[in-house]
């Protein structure tokens, strides 16, 4: 375990501090504390190392858990499932949602843009009639993703940060896909 939480927070941290109560003072905005922003950091910058894979491989398995959902992508609704992985249109929607994941990850401390490009998310989703429900589901099988992708260093504290992160995302880009429902 120690080697593992010296690699989470190499660079960060030294050992000296890994009990620093400060690390655990949730931000007033976000509620997520300075130990969860640096899990969620971590564990991304793990994934960041092969984004275009693991994101088609989120897409397929998102695909594999709602099926109907590959239906509203105009450009790849009709690609057989077995095709997906090859395809350029579904490999470049993948990498395009890895990258403003890696946005969002990159801004947990300015949380103005963060709400701003979270925003932005909601109405651009909006526009294709996705809903807060499929916004939840495409959170869920990404953490499964992550500890799939990242075995023993999803830990569970990683997961719950995660699950955090993933909630403020949905509650945030909510507000657009449902600007009718009271906050």
């Amino acid at each position: 375990m120690g080697s593992l939480m010296s690699y989470l927070f190499s660079g960060r941290i030294g050992a000296e501090h890994m009990n620093d109560p400060s690390l655990d003072i949730p931000d007033p905005k976000t509620n997520l504390t300075p130990r969860q922003k640096m899990v969620i950091r971590d564990t991304w910058a793990l994934v960041q190392k092969d984004l275009r894979t693991n994101g088609i491989d989120l897409f397929i398995e998102l695909f594999k858990a709602h099926p109907s959902y590959q239906k509203q992508f105009k450009s790849f609704a009709d690609v057989p499932f077995d095709q997906l992985k090859e395809n350029k249109k579904v490999q470049a929607h993948a990498l395009n949602v890895m990258y403003a994941v890696t946005a969002l990850v990159d801004n947990l401390d300015d949380v103005e843009c963060l709400q701003e490009m979270l925003l932005k998310t909601g109405q651009n989703h909006r526009r294709h009639s996705v809903s807060v429900d499929q916004f939840e589901n495409l959170s869920a099988v990404l953490v499964n993703v992550l500890a799939a992708k990242l075995g023993p260093t999803f830990t569970p504290f990683a997961r719950s940060a995660w699950i955090e992160v993933l909630e403020i995302i949905s509650t945030t880009v909510a507000e657009t896909l449902n600007p009718e429902t009271p906050s």
